[in-house]
């Protein structure tokens, strides 16, 4: 049988025995649902009462993008979770069915689809996307095997007088900031409001679900980063650093604590997130990181959204002020 979300704590259950991201679980629901305003659309196989299979999504509309289901908005990699392909095919045909006023659905997950089912649900795939994991062994072989010039920046930052603290509540406002400006000026994208942050702060932290480190110089917040913890695992969410700082290498240091940190609290997994980019690639595979190839599925082949490229390029003008405040109008139509 196939229904929408009704039962949160069987939801969870399968979530926590199941080949699940962080992104599958209600508390993500509810910070995307309560920053964005996106409709979720949570779908359920079961049989029996007992549950096969669970596929979240949300309606993201946008006068600018169009409409568009998409699995996850802000988010690495969630897409369907079951336990046989007869209920992922009985997910997958809920999802086109739900999505049909739409002329896109996307499927941002770490764990490919059957090739018989992809061509039978038309669907078409983006291999451009890695996903990049360091195994967590021990602190000397870590440090051992990574990129001589990580240790290097390392020894230099903390001669420098660059430190590193878990971040409270407070500082999500100068964490913003950074990333505000990082995310207009380098990347042409409006970055996501406070309110996410927030809300991830509200939703996760007292579960321990989220993390935020800041690294500070001279006592100014020059950097942070976003950690998200689900299993055993910690996930490399969000980072951002004040460009001006970057010979200090707050981001050397700060993935250097992060993983101190995964490793004292006994997490078996340090992931970096995705990325299409060879450079960052190049970055967390130099911390001893293994990159695989993740696909995104969809109904198109649009891929970004038409536009998208016009848009990075207005927005990288668009002076820090001004995108303060329509930054956040903006991020919500486009999606993550």
């Amino acid at each position: 049988m196939i229904e929408l979300l009704q039962d949160e704590e069987r939801w969870k259950h399968f979530v926590r025995f199941s080949n699940s991201t962080i992104f599958h679980t209600i508390e993500w629901r509810n910070v995307i649902r309560d920053t964005f305003g996106y409709k979720p659309y949570y779908i359920v196989s079961t049989n029996e009462g007992t549950t096969n299979g669970c596929f979240p999504m949300f309606c993201v509309k946008s006068f600018i993008f169009g409409k568009r289901y998409i699995s996850l908005p802000f988010s690495f990699a969630a897409g369907p979770i079951y336990t046989d392909v007869k209920f992922l095919k009985e997910l997958l045909t809920e999802a086109k069915r739900v999505s049909k006023d739409s002329k896109y659905l996307e499927i941002r997950t770490k764990d490919k689809i059957p090739v018989d089912i992809v061509k039978e649900f038309e669907l078409n795939e983006n291999t451009d996307t890695f996903m990049s994991v360091l195994e967590l062994t021990d602190i000397d072989t870590i440090w051992k095997e990574m990129d001589k010039k990580h240790r290097n920046a390392i020894r230099k930052a903390e001669k420098d007088g660059l430190k590193v603290r878990e971040g409270t509540e407070n500082d999500l406002r100068a964490y913003h900031r950074l990333k505000m400006r990082l995310s207009a000026k380098k990347y042409g994208i409006p970055s996501e409001p406070l309110l996410f942050y927030q809300k991830m702060w509200e939703e996760m932290h007292k579960k321990n679900l989220v993390k935020l480190f800041v690294a500070e110089y001279e006592g100014k917040i020059i950097g942070g980063i976003i950690l998200l913890m689900h299993k055993d695992e910690i996930l490399y969410f969000s980072g951002a650093a004040d460009e001006k700082y970057l010979n200090v290498k707050p981001y050397n240091l700060l993935v250097w604590e992060a993983i101190k940190y995964s490793l004292k609290n006994r997490y078996k997994y340090f992931n970096f997130g995705t990325s299409e980019n060879k450079g960052l690639l190049d970055f967390k595979e130099s911390f001893g990181a293994k990159s695989v190839q993740i696909p995104v599925y969809s109904t198109s082949e649009l891929g970004k959204a038409a536009g998208y490229g016009l848009f990075t390029k207005i927005w990288k003008r668009i002076p820090t002020r001004l995108s303060k405040f329509v930054g956040p109008f903006l991020v919500r139509h486009k999606g993550g």
